[in-house]
């Protein structure tokens, strides 16, 4: 398993994910590696510039850090293709991937490949069916699968190479995800509600949580999980300035909430370089083990954790 907290220093990675900074993927990983994450990860939908498995195989030869998928789109792709792809990602990495699957939020995904999307409950069923034929791909000598929605029969050819197999991540962010992540990843990552398929409501869903949802949601991880996995948290904006009110305030207009929202989401860790790494300590302090940051905010980010340690 890839870095946990080092006294209280958070692991760190970064998501290429909008709004995209300048260069290529393979550029902006090594920037990245330059200054200090230890996971680089790529999204998966069809408005993004590259294919995912592609680009983690580039980022995973240009680089020394561990690398992956956040997230998978669980119903794109049948789980045993995802398996042995990974697998396959694993091997070639020498054991730096990471795998993360969602069950899928943004409608234009499906519209995309003609699929009908399920109403949530079939969907987290579909995602709890992956993972555990994905895992069994990966540990089991045969594969016979004949479940709800997957049927799988073959001998795996291609073996990951971490032990016991490269982490799965998985999303939560209403309860019943997030008591599947619980029971099934490795990595449970404490988000936000997507359950309006719009990424213009990311912002005020983001502004309107607080660190004692996140610290609840961290406690059912721990408490429902039969692995100790690590937690994780995406942040929608990590931004540094001198004039702290005026950034907060700008944030707050673009994003279409008070400024007061600002300051106390754990989401939003804007402000003076202090009052930012205050925000991470209490991060920290809830349970988070590992915190991703959007790649335009890498450089803040990165600025936080020398201040950190």
């Amino acid at each position: 398993m890839s870095p946990v907290s080092r006294r209280g220093i958070p692991r760190l990675g970064v998501l290429m994910a909008p709004p995209i900074v300048e260069g290529s993927v393979v550029d902006v990983a090594r920037r990245a590696e330059a200054l200090g994450f230890d996971t680089f990860y790529l999204p998966d939908h069809f408005n993004e510039v590259l294919s995912p498995l592609p680009a983690i195989a580039a980022v995973a030869a240009a680089t020394s850090m561990r690398v992956g998928a956040y997230m998978l789109a669980n119903d794109l792709r049948h789980p045993a293709t995802v398996a042995r792809d990974f697998a396959a990602l694993d091997v070639l990495s020498d054991g730096r991937v990471e795998l993360g699957v969602g069950a899928g939020w943004w409608p234009a995904d499906y519209h995309a490949v003609g699929l009908d999307m399920d109403r949530p409950s079939r969907r987290i069923s579909r995602l709890r069916e992956a993972v555990d034929l994905i895992r069994a791909c990966w540990t089991d000598e045969t594969v016979d699968h004949e479940g709800t929605w997957y049927r799988a029969r073959f001998k795996p050819m291609t073996r990951p190479i971490q032990d016991p197999h490269p982490p799965i991540i998985v999303g939560g962010g209403g309860p019943k995800l997030l008591q599947v992540a619980a029971e099934v990843a490795d990595v449970v990552s404490i988000g936000i509600p997507l359950t309006s398929g719009r990424r213009a409501d990311m912002a005020r869903t983001s502004a309107s949580a607080t660190f004692e949802e996140v610290a609840l949601k961290v406690h059912t991880a721990r408490k429902e999980s039969p692995r100790d996995p690590l937690v994780d948290i995406l942040l929608f904006r990590v931004a540094v300035a001198d004039r702290p009110q005026d950034l907060i305030d700008f944030v707050a207009k673009a994003s279409g909430v008070t400024p007061g929202q600002v300051r106390e989401s754990p989401y939003l860790q804007v402000g003076s370089l202090s009052q930012v790494v205050a925000g991470f300590d209490r991060l920290v302090a809830t349970g988070i083990d590992s915190i991703v940051v959007r790649v335009a905010d890498m450089e803040a980010a990165a600025l936080v954790r020398r201040a950190l340690g």
